[in-house]
């Protein structure tokens, strides 16, 4: 085992304790196992693993609060984890896994709301927030700018699942007075892509600091049922998500 591994191999029940806390955390750390398989396998320090979190920023129609066709997603937060390998010194190949949440602005969604429909006078709603998951697969592409700090750019494809929140309105029609209603969430998988660029500061040999950047691109169908039979809802989804995390060297 290598002096990098075992500085590692500590920070396991600060990992588990993580995971207790919430579930989130578990699927991360699901991943995060595949990735360190990886990783070992090749058995010298041109692998990789890390963690990272931080800002998610809803772009297109995903951000969009028009009725037709909008998402009216807010800018949430997301948590990653992911593994590489480099077969050459600036090529190499890897696989992240992560989680994203987007809060619904509610205000921007009720009042297009009560613009569209003259006999609702007002509406409240509560609202859950847009729930992302991801695993993809891609190449990479490393440079050392100076002595300690390098970047790395990737281009990855995959599989991105979309759940949409449960809503509860509550509406006030004219004449008629208050009528709640619900929206149950739905869910669909489909194919994703990524491109993203990492700044790595090395603190020492064995770890180092990054700042990413990455845009995500996906497009859903969501079925709901109704009295008048299954609707689908086709949603494009992009954001970009940065932050900060730690890599690991093995």
């Amino acid at each position: 085992m290598n002096g990098c591994l075992s500085e590692i191999i500590p920070l396991r029940k600060f990992i588990f304790a993580a995971m207790k806390s919430n579930l989130i955390y578990a699927y991360i750390f699901s991943i995060s196992l595949l990735l360190i398989s990886l990783s070992v396998s090749a058995q010298n320090s041109k692998a990789y693993f890390g963690f990272r979190s931080g800002a998610s920023f809803p772009m297109g129609d995903y951000a969009s609060t028009s009725l037709d066709g909008g998402s009216f997603a807010t800018t949430g937060y997301f948590v990653s984890a992911e593994g590489a390998w480099f077969f050459k010194p600036h090529f190499g190949i890897g696989i992240s896994g992560g989680i994203n949440q987007h809060p619904v602005d509610v205000w921007l969604l009720g009042y297009e709301r009560v613009k569209a429909d003259p006999s609702l006078e007002d509406t409240y709603i509560r609202s859950e927030p847009y729930l992302l998951l991801n695993a993809m697969l891609g190449l990479y592409y490393k440079h050392k700018i100076i002595e300690r700090l390098s970047a790395t750019g990737r281009i990855q494809g995959g599989m991105l699942y979309g759940q949409t929140p449960w809503q509860l309105h509550k509406q006030e029609f004219f004449m008629v007075g208050l009528v709640y209603g619900e929206i149950t969430s739905a869910g669909d998988y489909g194919f994703a892509g990524k491109a993203g660029i990492d700044l790595r500061y090395d603190i020492s040999s064995c770890f180092g600091l990054v700042i990413n950047a990455d845009i995500f691109y996906s497009k859903l169908s969501f079925a709901f049922g109704s009295a008048g039979g299954i609707r689908i809802d086709e949603r494009k989804i992009m954001f970009i998500d940065t932050g900060f995390g730690l890599q690991f060297n093995l």
